[in-house]
């Protein structure tokens, strides 16, 4: 028996991923589209297509037409385009998210500032009127 090349064990490993989102995914490595659909993706995306795969199952869960299901080498290939829209959708709303909670921190750091100049203040305004009431009972 044969021992597998690096690129044949990479292919079943890219191809042992997809049990993630196919539970028959064990099928896939005897099928040559499969196998070939993995290699032009590790060839175009490289150690990526780990984190492209590793995706597929919050893109799957948003799917709304079962055409577009992605449970195969094969329909990601065709599919690909739809996954990274999908998925700068969810990096865009993250970083909006993001940029809302830094603006709500900012705010209520700004006010906890306020509050705190409010009350520097009032000590101020206390301490004056102590020291005016002292002149008077002083010079009395």
């Amino acid at each position: 028996m044969q021992e597998p090349t690096t690129e044949n064990k990479q292919i079943a490993d890219y191809i042992d991923m997809f049990k993630v989102v196919n539970d028959g995914f064990t099928v896939l490595f005897a099928r040559k589209p499969e196998r070939e659909a993995v290699k032009i993706l590790m060839k175009k995306y490289g150690d990526k297509l780990k984190d492209i795969i590793n995706f597929l199952p919050k893109y799957n869960a948003q799917v709304k037409n079962q055409y577009y299901l992605v449970i195969k080498p094969t329909k990601l290939l065709e599919h690909i385009a739809y996954v990274f829209e999908y998925k700068r959708t969810i990096d865009k709303e993250r970083i909006r998210l993001e940029h809302i909670r830094l603006s709500l921190e900012q705010e209520e750091k700004l006010q906890q500032e306020k509050k705190e100049r409010v009350l520097t203040t009032d000590e101020q305004t206390r301490l004056e009127r102590k020291q005016k009431m002292f002149d008077i009972i002083k010079n009395a």
